[in-house]
């Protein structure tokens, strides 16, 4: 049976390797608990840059929409106006040709249908002019979405990269506190077996005096009664 001073000493032992362990175990918790929210943050980020994108290129596309829109309108403006502006000038034209008494004629007819060709021309180009611009502001507008797009997954795949690292870290520091806290606890458990066997030993040269001295005082006892 160990004495009071051992019992203390193994106790003392018993607490300081739980402190340690327990610390262990919390710095670990700690830390993988750390690299968890730092993953949780890149993920968090991937999901708002994708929102961010998907209103950028919806604020482009309405952009590409309203631009091609007033441009189709300002060119049907500028048509209508051509047509009125033709129609005008070929019906002066029309009256005068009549004033001087050439009404009829292969002349006037020319110059009527001429008028007439230059103003849908006119209007041709035009139309043609507001269409391509139209179509330039639809390729600027896919572009500028597709840069986004491109951006946006490029930075989405860095940080998906990033959160697994961090997941791989909190598991690997979970991994690690394992290892030291069970390691602690063992290098506790040897450290009071070793205490405690030497505690317990027996001592024989204690043993060997103590009978010595019983068979003397067994002798002494046996000289008095023979007296």
């Amino acid at each position: 049976m160990c004495d009071p001073v051992t019992i203390t000493i193994l106790t003392v032992m018993a607490v300081a390797g739980g402190t340690k362990a327990y610390g262990q175990y919390q710095a670990a918790k700690s830390q993988s608990e750390m690299y968890k929210y730092q993953s949780a943050l890149a993920l968090q980020e991937v999901t708002r840059r994708r929102a961010l994108a998907a209103q950028e290129k919806q604020a482009i596309k309405d952009a590409e929409l309203a631009n091609i829109s007033a441009t189709q309108d300002v060119a049907s403006q500028q048509a209508k106006m051509l047509a009125r502006t033709a129609a005008t000038v070929s019906g002066a034209q029309r009256a005068t040709v009549g004033a001087l008494g050439l009404g009829g004629g292969t002349t006037a007819e020319d110059i009527a249908v001429s008028g007439f060709d230059k103003a849908t021309m006119d209007q041709m180009a035009v139309r043609y002019n507001a269409n391509a611009k139209s179509w330039m502001l639809k390729e600027q507008s896919k572009q500028e979405r597709w840069k986004i797009t491109e951006d946006t997954k490029s930075k989405a795949w860095s940080l998906q990269s990033e959160a697994k690292q961090y997941d791989y870290a909190s598991k690997w520091s979970r991994y690690t506190g394992k290892i030291a806290v069970t390691q602690t606890l063992l290098e506790t458990a040897g450290s009071m077996a070793l205490v405690g066997a030497g505690a317990t030993k027996p001592t024989t040269g204690g043993g060997v005096g103590g009978g010595g001295h019983a068979g003397s005082s067994s002798g002494s006892t046996q000289t008095r009664f023979v007296a």
